[in-house]
């Protein structure tokens, strides 16, 4: 059932990767270890602890994830959230719900392993993407918009930079003239359940369209808007929106991959129509431990890794990486405790010295 956003007030929304200012600040972290290909029975498909943890250890952290499907309860939803494993491991909990959303309404979406498995991942996104993409110095329109619509196309624009006077449509910095043009598309959806916020938000309906709210109710730019971004903003806008939608994103690989297998098919879909919910689950859970034999979900994790080192990539590490983020698109640059400014633009990577007044 789809939810419905009226009208009224806009109310205070969080925005995810919030920032003080329009330059990327980046961290660096090692490489998360890729969740295992290995088949799990059901039962021993839940967050597990590190190596490091003793036998009691582990005991203890089972009990409590125990306690925490039976009970519901937010606190212990809340204290047991850093100790239920790495997003590696649940990473398979988020792609299972998925799954049983398409082929399983009826599944218990609300299941707190479920919830746990999602903030960790959302976690994951925070954390090492270093919130640092969505800057607060952004016009309203636009960022909004970003954080609402989940698709995307960029284009550079003709000439070279001397040609352009246009300021950026995102920060209206006079010294930032816009290189890129952005085009955000998509309706519009609420973050949890990933429906529609309305119906409204048609390209058919253009007046609808010009009205269309996220799911807080702040006003969207029309789906067919552009905004024309410098350098900077674009770099950052562009990674900025891949992260804030990183389940819609999965959610649409889990449908290819779906469709690739026939599990949508018309047939398909007449026979499973005709089952229990309980046989529409274990169809589903059947699903996801194919995914995890043939490795599907582990490539699911390594792509989405791929974005997250993409969004933390200090400059230092650029090379060391062979240009692994080519195809990224404006500038980023950092200046490191050594005094050197690293940059990347365009696919090309250059460090300079910044001397201080008395040298």
């Amino acid at each position: 059932m789809r939810s419905h956003q009226s009208g009224g007030r806009a109310k205070a929304i969080k925005d995810d990767f919030l920032a003080d200012d329009d330059e990327v600040d980046f961290i660096t972290s090692e490489d998360d270890e890729q969740p295992s290909a290995r088949k799990l029975s059901r039962r021993e498909r839940r967050p597990k602890t590190a190596r490091s943890r003793t036998r009691d250890e582990q005991e203890e952290l089972d009990a409590d994830l125990k306690d925490l499907r039976d009970s519901g309860n937010d606190d212990i939803t809340q204290t047991t959230r850093t100790r239920g494993g790495p997003p590696a491991e649940l990473f398979v909990h988020v792609v299972e719900w998925l799954v049983k959303n398409k082929l399983s309404p009826g599944f218990a979406r609300h299941d707190p392993l479920y919830r746990l498995a999602m903030d960790r991942v959302d976690d994951q996104v925070k954390a090492q993407a270093g919130s640092r993409l969505i800057s607060s110095a952004w016009n309203a329109t636009f960022k909004y918009t970003i954080l609402a619509r989940p698709t995307i196309s960029i284009h550079i624009l003709p000439g070279s930079q001397d040609d352009h006077i246009r300021t950026c449509d995102a920060c209206n910095k006079s010294n930032r003239p816009a290189r890129y043009d952005f085009v955000l598309t998509g309706d519009a959806y609420l973050r949890d359940t990933l429906e529609p916020v309305d119906d409204s938000d048609s390209e058919d309906d253009e007046a609808a369209d010009q009205t269309s709210r996220d799911e807080a109710g702040h006003p969207l730019a029309r789906q067919e808007q552009h905004f024309y971004l410098g350098t900077h903003c674009a770099a950052n806008a562009q990674m900025g929106h891949k992260l804030t939608h990183w389940k819609y994103h999965l959610n649409e690989a889990v449908l290819q991959y779906l469709e690739e297998q026939h599990v949508l098919s018309a047939k398909s879909v007449v026979a499973r129509d005709k089952l229990s919910n309980k046989k529409r689950e274990k169809e589903a859970e059947a699903v996801v431990d194919a995914m995890e034999a043939t490795g599907k979900i582990a490539e699911l994790w390594r792509g989405f890794q791929n974005d997250l080192d993409d969004a933390r990539l200090g400059m230092e590490d650029f090379q060391k990486r062979d240009g692994r983020s080519q195809g990224r698109i404006g500038v980023i640059s950092s200046k490191g405790p050594d005094g050197i400014r690293r940059e990347w633009r365009d696919d090309r990577y250059k460090e300079t010295i910044e001397l201080s007044d008395s040298d």
